[in-house]
């Protein structure tokens, strides 16, 4: 009988009453949604970020721009209507309605998409009538009484074109901030299932190998009982 044979018998005496080795069950498949997983931030998005914070006169504008590009960058196929939205939200608040103040993010054909709305905010209310010392004939009072009214109706406009800018402005950047968070959380969810895919495949290999060692140790019993009717 040669070493080997004897070594083997040796093995088999030792650990033949234990369980033969296992195939490492495989991993559970790891579902990204698919629209979690999206392109790197665009430098845009980030540039009109920066603005928004270095210019805080004109940072309700600089947020819709962010957004815009950030939403292109996304979610392409939706990313043509959301930046008419924007353009109509900011051509309430530009000074200059009439082209994109970042055209990169919403080009002209958007723009022009959204309509030829002028920015309410912009017109001027008319000056409060001055009191003269003689009697103001009828018409004339009649007059300056629907301008003063012309100009309360004005400020109350303005004030409420402002407000409806601050909340679009604010929607905006809660609409970026959660592309942003999401697109982190696809990329963290992707790196985990490339870290549990390397596992499996490492416990694989060490499962096959112990599996061809026994089967082959098993090969040299069957031959060793046949030869020696044992």
């Amino acid at each position: 009988m040669t070493q080997f044979r004897i070594a083997a018998l040796a093995l088999f005496a030792a650990t033949g009453a234990q369980a033969m080795p296992q195939a490492a069950a495989p991993i559970a498949t790891v579902d990204i949604p698919a629209s979690t997983i999206v392109p790197s931030e665009t430098d845009l998005a980030r540039t009109y970020q920066d603005k928004a914070q270095a210019d805080p006169d004109h940072a309700q504008a600089w947020t819709a721009c962010a957004a815009a590009a950030t939403k292109r960058s996304a979610s392409p196929a939706e990313a043509d209507d959301y930046a008419v939205q924007m353009a109509k939200v900011l051509k309430l608040i530009v000074a200059d309605p009439s082209r994109s103040p970042c055209e990169d993010a919403i080009p002209p054909a958007l723009w022009a998409a959204a309509g030829g709305a002028k920015p309410t905010a912009a017109r001027v209310a008319k000056p409060a009538p001055v009191a003269v010392a003689k009697p103001v004939p009828p018409a004339e009072a009649e007059r300056l009484r629907l301008q003063e009214e012309a100009a309360k109706a004005d400020a109350a406009e303005r004030e409420r074109v402002t407000e409806f800018n601050r909340q679009a402005a604010a929607r905006a950047k809660a609409d970026t901030d959660k592309i942003l968070a999401d697109k982190q959380a696809g990329l963290r969810a992707r790196e985990d299932y490339q870290t549990a895919q390397a596992q499996y495949q490492t416990d694989k290999a060490r499962s096959d190998a112990a599996l061809a060692a026994q089967a082959e140790y098993d090969r040299q019993m069957r031959e060793y009982r046949a030869k020696y009717g044992k």
